[in-house]
């Protein structure tokens, strides 16, 4: 019968009481270094003794190994292992990971020791435990309670004695009461996790635009839970305590040096599951209050294949939009996971199994939890303690998709068959659209959407403003990525934000104070909530005139202080009659050049900055003009169809916007990646 035993090659010798579970043949563990006063100690009792001054550390001196299934657990010559104390405020620690107070043991002792997994191709995954891989070296740990009147010799004999490898159900049940077994190395540890969501649309008109229906019905905001399969592939703990009765607590940890970033795969399946479920309705569920309804008609107008490829877009685009979300909460999760020592914990009373639970412990004990920590999982004689939900949970991501042109159906369905989805790449923002925009691999054109959300925002505010349609609420967007920012880039975001009081506005002006080498990509975000009331407010009582001062004063605020651009300004201080003089005598880039030269204003951006401003004080006007007069909205509504000549990649127009209604709040983020080191930018 092959056994464990210690010795100092002297005096000293702590043999196993009977062979531990799996030991095919002997091991012999040399103590390294062992004080004349220790070998006192081992006579002492546990009471007696100061944990601080252990573990005791052991070499291998005659090799063995467990044989396990297919897998041989080599214990090979040389080899660390070590004796602990676990008493005061070790202990205290040590059930910290475990959700366990003092009651469940006074006391531990504990034996430990290194092994290499062996039986099949190195790195893949083995039979033998928590889905470690062949080829790697692992730690196993057995712990016992120790009383402080028990003598330190026997409760480690009693550790030797007791060494449990958590292979089966079995395995488990031979655990004593109070005895731990844990078992630590690199492996693949699956598990299920939730992430929660609050999806925004956001309903967009486009032209043409009569009216706007009465039966149309759009949800305007849902909070879907997300349910992920989460894929550690690094070195995680599995540790089992011995509760009593047939009963086991189970914690899943990783290790401190785990890594997090390079070695968690998240894949998106969900309970309203993407992953697995068809898209499409999940996709009406937070755009439609009629979902069912909605689905019927796509139905019926659809043919299978053209729902399949619908339904496979959909959840191409859905899936690309929340991945960066979801991967940023589960990786912070982790890291949090280290601090509380643990990810997750499951009691299991191995005597009200069935064979649905049984099959998911043993599953589990290979290292697949899914089953176990689904959410909503019902398992007989399964109980959660703690998941990882907790710390996933925390935080709420958000995600906008934008209707563009909806307003301008009966209904959602008659839209979605209509429309093609996209993913804004810059923001994570998801786009449906029946307009002709540009796409590539679901992929949308981001200049291209920034126009044509400027112009749809128009039509829009303008739409709400009628008097014969209710109030809606719906935001006027803008977004930009800019690569390789410069200093003035940077003092132009940080005008913007500051100018919405954003907390954002601390962030760039950091940036632009680093120093000029230091060149960021830099995403900045606006978002304007507008409704009825505050549509109306803008238009009341204006003219033309109102929106160009409006548009000036915009882009001054964006401007200021940036010496890059300084020979701008002088445009939007010019007053109306000058301005109307450009408007009616320039027509062309070259010819508003030379008016404006005879002002001093010679930058070859101002021409754009014009025509920009222009183009839109005069939409805004014709709409004003048109409701000042009770007149249909359809022909002013056009003028944002006309040709603008670019300048979508600056917010002067949401700011004009914000400051005609009044000074509603903006909901912005500023975002950058890490700096590289490049030549200064001019």
């Amino acid at each position: 019968m092959p056994f464990i035993k210690l010795t100092d090659n002297a005096s000293l010798e702590i043999t196993s009481t009977g062979s531990p579970a799996h030991l095919a043949t002997d091991l012999e563990f040399l103590f390294r270094t062992l004080k004349s006063d220790f070998r006192d100690a081992l006579t002492k009792t546990i009471g007696d003794l100061d944990p601080g001054d252990f573990p005791l550390l052991l070499a291998v001196n005659i090799p063995g190994s467990f044989a396990v299934s297919a897998a041989t657990l080599s214990v090979k010559g040389g080899g660390s292992a070590s004796i602990d104390l676990l008493t005061r405020d070790k202990i205290q620690d040590f059930l910290k990971g475990l959700k366990l107070d003092n009651s469940f043991a006074p006391g531990l002792v504990s034996f430990a020791f290194a092994a290499s997994l062996e039986g099949g191709p190195s790195g893949s995954v083995g039979d033998f435990s928590l889905g470690l891989t062949y080829g790697q070296e692992i730690s196993v740990e057995d712990y016992v309670p120790a009383a402080t009147t028990d003598r330190f010799m026997d409760a480690t004999q009693r550790a030797i004695s007791g060494v449990v490898l958590p292979h089966a159900l079995d395995d488990l049940l031979s655990l004593p009461k109070g005895h731990v077994c844990r078992i630590e190395g690199k492996g693949s540890l699956k598990f299920k996790a939730s992430v929660q969501y609050s999806v925004f649309t956001n309903t967009l008109a486009t032209l043409p635009l009569s009216s706007i229906s009465p039966t149309l019905s759009v949800m305007a905001q849902s909070g879907p839970k997300f349910q992920v399969t989460v894929e550690h592939t690094d070195t995680h703990q599995l540790t089992i305590a011995a509760l009593g009765n047939s009963k086991v607590r189970l914690s899943v940890s990783l290790s401190e040096e785990s890594d997090i970033e390079e070695s968690v795969d998240v894949s998106i399946g969900v309970e309203a599951e993407i992953g697995t479920r068809d898209a499409l309705p999940f996709l009406l569920e937070h755009i439609s209050q009629s979902p069912e309804r909605e689905l019927e008609g796509i139905r019926a107008a659809l043919s299978a294949g053209e729902q399949s490829a619908l339904s496979g877009q959909i959840k191409n685009v859905l899936t690309d939009a929340m991945q960066s979300g979801i991967e940023a909460t589960v990786h912070d999760a982790l890291k949090q996971s280290k601090e509380r020592k643990y990810v997750f914990i499951y009691d299991a009373d191995l005597n009200a199994l069935d064979s649905t639970s049984t099959a998911a412990l043993q599953a589990a004990l290979k290292g697949d939890f899914t089953q176990i920590t689904a959410a909503g999982s019902t398992l007989a004689g399964i109980q959660e303690v703690d998941t990882v939900d907790t710390l996933t949970l925390t935080a709420t991501h958000t995600l906008t998709i934008h209707l563009l042109g909806i307003l301008n159906f009966s209904d959602v369905n008659s839209f979605v068959k209509k429309s093609k989805i996209a993913l804004n790449g810059d923001t994570g923002e998801v786009v449906l659209n029946a307009t002709d925009i540009k796409i590539t691999e679901n992929r949308i054109d981001t200049d291209h959407l920034r126009e044509v959300l400027a112009r749809s925002s128009i039509i829009t505010t303008a739409a709400v403003s009628s008097p014969q349609i209710p109030s809606f609420t719906f935001k006027s967007v803008f977004f930009l990525k800019k690569a390789n920012v410069s200093s003035s880039d940077l003092r132009q975001f940080s005008n913007v934000l500051k100018s919405v009081s954003s907390p954002d506005a601390a962030q760039a002006d950091a940036l632009l104070a680093a120093p000029p080498s230091s060149v960021h990509d830099v995403v900045i975000y606006l978002s304007l909530a507008l409704d009825k009331d505050s549509s109306l407010s803008i238009f009341k009582n204006r003219t033309s005139d109102d929106f160009v001062i409006a548009g000036q004063n915009a882009m001054k605020t964006i401007l200021s202080g940036d010496p890059d651009s300084a020979s701008r300004l002088p445009l939007f201080s010019l007053d109306l009659d000058f301005w109307k003089t450009l408007r009616r005598d320039g027509g062309t880039r070259q010819n508003v050049l030379a008016l404006l030269a005879t002002k001093g204003i010679t930058n070859l951006a101002s021409p754009t900055d014009f025509f920009s401003i222009d183009w839109w004080a005069e939409a805004m006007g014709k709409v004003a003009d048109a409701l000042a007069k009770g007149q249909p909205l359809m022909n002013a509504e056009k003028s944002a169809l006309e040709d603008s000549n670019g300048g979508f990649d600056v917010p002067w127009a949401l700011l004009a916007t914000r400051l005609l209604a009044g000074s509603p709040p903006v909901v912005s983020h500023l975002t950058h990646s890490a700096a590289k080191t490049l030549a200064a930018k001019s």
